[in-house]
């Protein structure tokens, strides 16, 4: 009997105590195994280097065999290292002795850069026409009269960006969503729409099969915006993201969690749903 009374007790939200622990163990599996991934990448990206390391000094070693040798290849270094700044400087003095129209057409390109930066949607700004902007100096050659560059308005409001964000979903575009969403959390964290974009980010790594980051995405969702409608399907798309992943017993914990949190919600009648079919 007291095995059972242990068994049964409840969180402070009315939940299994035993069901939010295991919960809780599921995501931080989640954030080991990404940590684990991130370390293997970079222990395996240093091992190549120490590999490139080792045959350059072994080739450098074979080639000098003694001191002298080793003073001429510092002298050749020298000069190598002299005519490679000097190369840098002319390209330096080249760079600011470019003509009028190259210089524009740099410009413009930065104004483009910009624009995208800020926008993150917005069309690029029109070049500048070509019919009354082209002269043909004395040598014949066509050369394009440079206009002064004119600011563009990139003003968006979030539910701007966000339109724009779910259009770049629609279209398989992930990672102009992200850019959109960030720009938006970023711009306005506080915004009434700031669930529904974290919730869309997170949809944004779901739809490149990186379930990891979606799970823990989907989990700032459930974190930082538990009292609206978006918590409850960001932990029956958590339940997803590990079935994808073929963890079915942590997508069960997932699903079950919704439906006893969340009871009278629609996303609860969906992971009844998951629940009782096995999964999608």
């Amino acid at each position: 009997m007291i095995f059972l009374a242990l068994a049964c007790v409840l969180d402070r939200t009315g939940q299994s105590a035993t069901s939010a622990y295991e919960r809780e163990l599921a995501l931080q599996a989640t954030y080991s195994q990404a940590l684990e991934s991130e370390a293997e990448t970079v222990r395996l990206r240093v091992d190549q280097l120490e590999e490139i390391n080792r045959y350059r000094g072994q080739q450098e070693a074979e080639k000098l065999e003694n001191l002298d040798q080793v003073q001429d290849e510092l002298q050749r270094l020298r000069g190598i290292l002299e005519e490679e700044q000097f190369k840098a400087q002319q390209a330096a003095d080249d760079r600011l002795a470019l003509d009028e129209d190259t210089a524009f057409r740099i410009e413009y390109l930065e104004l483009r850069v910009a624009t995208l930066e800020r926008s993150l949607g917005l069309e690029a700004p029109q070049p500048p026409d070509q019919g009354s902007g082209v002269v043909v100096d004395p040598g014949g050659e066509v050369q394009l009269v440079p206009d002064p560059p004119v600011e563009v308005e990139l003003g968006a409001s979030p539910a701007e960006l966000i339109k724009r964000a779910e259009e770049a979903l629609a279209k398989d575009q992930p990672g102009v969503a992200r850019a959109l969403l960030t720009r938006l959390l970023k711009e306005s964290p506080s915004d009434p729409l700031a669930a529904k974009a974290r919730y869309r980010l997170a949809e944004s790594w779901f739809n490149e099969g990186q379930y990891q980051r979606a799970i823990l995405a989907f989990e700032e969702v459930v974190s930082q915006h538990s009292d609206t409608d978006w918590a409850p399907w960001a932990m029956v798309r958590q339940g997803e993201c590990f079935e994808k992943l073929g963890q079915q017993e942590e997508a069960r914990l997932f699903w079950q969690d919704v439906v006893d949190r969340y009871p009278k919600s629609q996303a609860a009648a969906d992971a009844k749903g998951l629940l009782s079919s096995g999964g999608r």
